[in-house]
């Protein structure tokens, strides 16, 4: 059975991507005021879980396929010194392979067998074939990355509906509630209640004020105003499209590094300054190889962590998997937080507020359907200048294989690159999405304090 099947049956990767090219469409939402968003919610946290299991395993291709190039550097570097292979050098090479591709029952498929070392003669026969074989094996890889992003993608995408049916449910929940508010007279019971709220609405481990609260729900408005519609919506396409213009221009894509950087460069800087992620916060040990920027702390004790490679002298895709934004928690190390705490009982007033500024969040994350088309768009121009230059490459007789590998480097960084924009953006709908909620139900109860008059 060849590698290539191999990865197949392991991944099951024959009917990836199946369905991506529907529609996406936003789906009528029932008028009733007591409509809840519950079922919904759970099954956006399923897709959640969907897509967080391809991107590990679109890690841990890229990973294998990054191990490989390495062993093939190795074995090229003593080809190159003119020194036969050692049969001691051969088991440590086999070895290698092993660790990279034993998963796969495939060490065979990397190294010839040890007896072809056996002989000076017969030892430098058996390199040349070793990297025959590798190099094979990295083309096999390459494919099998492109369409484990496909898969990831497809799940994105799935995601992606369960959102765009729990937005406009919530947005009616927020509608109903405000209206309610609106309603509603007389004076709390209460100054002061008992919610379970404190891990989704905590700053710092303790229940915000009133004023906390809607200030924080208000950065992530605003927030989810630049990063779904507005200039940094488009920070990691904007990247993107600069490389590949660059790279459709022909010549060295190892000599144009410095290009793709500044590219990446100039993305992070959007992020940076649209999400106000400018001081250093409280990143601990988290990103020894970026130097990383916060926002302050967020509702829920998370943040926004804006990253750039420290060392942007290696490959391409080592700069950009060191590089981007993601959402995480605000301390350094992780706090046990209480479920429930002490809240106060908000007035009729600041419940609308709340209840408006859900309701302009819901239309930022609908709003984002825009950017998520184009970004299928995005995804299909990297694909096929991928495919082009790597089969440029491939024609030409007298390329090196560091000039395949320069391409191959480039085009997992440009992949990289993209596949930070989409599950950034996942994870900061799925947080606004999640406090919102979390919010709007800290309105409902606050109004249940009220006596009516």
């Amino acid at each position: 059975m060849s590698f290539k099947r191999k990865l197949d049956n392991t991944l099951s990767l024959e009917n990836d991507g199946a369905g991506t090219e529907d529609e996406l469409q936003i789906p009528e939402v029932a008028a009733e005021i007591g409509e809840t968003v519950d079922g919904a919610a759970v099954e956006q946290v399923e897709a959640e879980t969907e897509v967080a299991e391809e991107a590990k395993e679109t890690d841990a291709l890229e990973a294998e396929s990054q191990a490989l190039e390495s062993l093939l550097l190795t074995l090229e570097s003593i080809q190159a010194s003119g020194t036969p292979m050692t049969a001691r050098e051969a088991r440590l090479a086999r070895g290698w392979a092993g660790a990279i591709v034993g998963k796969y029952d495939a060490v065979d498929d990397a190294m010839v067998s040890m007896e072809s070392f056996d002989s000076t003669s017969a030892s430098a026969r058996a390199l040349t074939l070793s990297m025959e074989k590798i190099g094979q094996m990295l083309k096999d890889f390459w494919n099998a990355i492109l369409a484990q992003l496909k898969k990831l993608y497809a799940a994105v995408r799935n995601w992606y509906l369960k959102v765009l049916d729990t937005a406009p449910r919530l947005k009616k929940k927020a509608e109903a509630v405000r209206n309610r508010a609106d309603d509603t007279n007389g004076t709390a019971k209460e100054k002061k209640v008992e919610m379970g709220l404190l891990r989704a609405l905590h700053i710092g481990g303790k229940a915000p004020s009133a004023s906390g609260v809607i200030s924080g729900l208000t950065g992530v408005d605003t927030i989810s105003g630049k990063l779904l519609t507005g200039k940094s919506a488009e920070a990691y396409e904007s990247a993107a499209e600069n490389i590949i213009g660059v790279i459709d221009a022909g010549g060295d894509l190892a000599a144009k590094k410095g290009v793709f950087i500044k590219a990446v460069e100039a993305g992070v800087a959007t992020l940076k300054s649209d999400t106000g992620a400018t001081g250093s916060g409280n990143v601990g040990d988290r990103y020894k190889d970026s130097t990383v920027t916060s926002t302050s702390e967020m509702l829920g004790g998370k943040a926004i962590l804006v990253r750039i490679a420290k060392n942007t002298g290696e490959k391409f895709a080592g700069t950009v998997k060191n590089s981007g934004a993601s959402v995480e928690r605000f301390a350094a190390k992780e706090k046990e937080v209480s479920g429930s705490g002490q809240f106060e009982v908000l007035s009729t007033g600041d419940v609308m507020k709340i209840c408006d500024l859900v309701i302009s969040i819901c239309d930022h994350v609908i709003g984002y359907k825009k950017l998520w088309d184009s970004r299928d768009t995005h995804l299909g121009k990297v694909d096929s200048a991928a495919k082009r230059a790597i089969a440029e490459v491939e024609k030409d007789k007298e390329a090196k294989s560091d000039a395949q590998r320069a391409t191959r480097d480039v085009f997992t960084g440009v992949n990289g690159w993209l596949r930070n924009g989409v599950t950034f953006t996942s994870n900061w709908i799925s947080y606004a999405l999640a406090t919102a909620r979390a919010a709007l139900s800290y309105g409902e109860k606050s109004l249940g304090q009220y006596k009516s008059e």
